[in-house]
C-alpha cells in the first residue's frame, strides 16, 4: 500500500475564484517546489479554474525557482483568458516582488477579501 500523498495546495472555490492555500512554510527545496508546480498547473487545467488566488500566509519564504514557476503559471493562465493573483504576502515577500519589479507583472494584494473584490 502507498502512502498517501503530500498535497502541497489546498484549495477552495469562492464564486468564480479558487483560492489555492499553501500546506508548506518555505518553497525553497525541489520536492516542495516542483510538488506545488504540478499540484497549481493540474488545478488551471481543470475546466472553470482559471480565477486563481493564491494566499501566501502561510509562506515564511521561496526560492528563486518558486518565482519562476510563478511566472509561468501566469503566462498560462492569462494564456487561457484567466487571471492570478497573489495576497498576504508578508514584509519580506512583498519586498522580493518590488525588488524585482514583479509587483508590476503580478496582481498582488493586501489580503483576501481585496484581492477578490478585483476579479469582478
Amino acid at each position: 500500500m502507498n502512502p498517501p500523498r503530500k498535497q502541497w495546495v489546498s484549495t477552495e472555490q469562492v464564486g468564480a475564484v479558487t483560492i489555492g492555500r499553501f500546506n508548506v512554510r518555505a518553497l525553497a527545496d525541489d520536492p516542495a517546489i516542483q510538488g506545488v508546480r504540478q499540484e497549481l498547473f493540474q488545478l488551471v487545467d481543470e475546466p472553470g479554474k482559471g480565477r486563481l488566488l493564491l494566499d501566501f500566509g502561510e509562506v515564511t519564504h521561496f526560492g528563486s525557482a518558486f518565482i519562476a514557476v510563478l511566472l509561468e503559471l501566469n503566462r498560462k493562465i492569462k494564456a487561457a483568458g484567466g487571471r492570478l493573483a497573489l495576497c498576504w504576502l508578508n514584509p519580506h515577500l512583498r519586498q522580493v516582488f518590488q525588488v524585482t519589479k514583479l509587483d508590476q507583472t503580478l496582481n498582488i494584494y493586501e489580503d483576501e477579501d481585496s484581492a477578490l473584490a478585483n476579479f469582478d
